[in-house]
């Protein structure tokens, strides 16, 4: 992230310089999408002796501009002020940016090549495409050892499941 300040019809001291830059490195705090702040510092002629001392700002982030302008009888003051707006600025954005796009949850993605024949056989190890009774679909499901078996009930014609329920129990699923 770079921090540029600039000035126009002023010089700039370094003390001036390092407290504009101090003051910018804080809106990192809240957004670290920052990637670039200007910070322009001027004096303007104006009719209000207390509005001479002018400071923007622009900071630059992926996709998003802030911009913020302040005037004021000290420059320091002009500083602090348009950061503070600036700040307010990217606060909000950032808390909209929260509330409409939700942190997706980590997924881990594995890669895993099957050819048919593996993919049949996890088919099968799963569903029983012939139509069969409870019974036989229970006897079936104890002898590939299965956490469950989907078939097509004979009787209904329905897909039902059977899955285990621990100790030797069976729980049987039909619509």
């Amino acid at each position: 992230m770079s921090i540029i300040v600039k000035a126009a019809h002023i010089n700039i001291t370094g003390a001036l310089r390092e407290y504009a830059e101090k003051k910018a490195a804080k809106v990192l705090d809240f957004f670290d999408g920052v990637q670039e702040i200007v910070i322009e510092l001027d004096i303007v002629d104006s009719s209000h002796e207390n509005d001479r001392q002018a400071v923007s700002a622009t900071a630059k982030g992926p996709h998003v501009t802030f911009r913020a302008e302040c005037a004021s009888f000290d420059m320091y003051a002009s500083v602090d002020q348009v950061m503070d707006k600036l700040i307010v600025q990217v606060k909000k954005y950032r808390d909209k940016q929260r509330d409409h796009h939700p942190p997706s949850p980590k997924i881990k993605r594995t890669r895993t090549t099957l050819t048919r024949a593996d993919h049949a056989d996890e088919l099968d190890r799963h569903y029983a495409p012939k139509p069969m009774e409870v019974e036989d679909a229970v006897d079936e499901w104890a002898l590939r050892g299965t956490p469950f078996l989907m078939f097509r009930n004979a009787k209904t014609g329905e897909i039902n499941v059977v899955y285990g329920l621990g100790q030797q129990q069976v729980g049987h699923i039909e619509p």
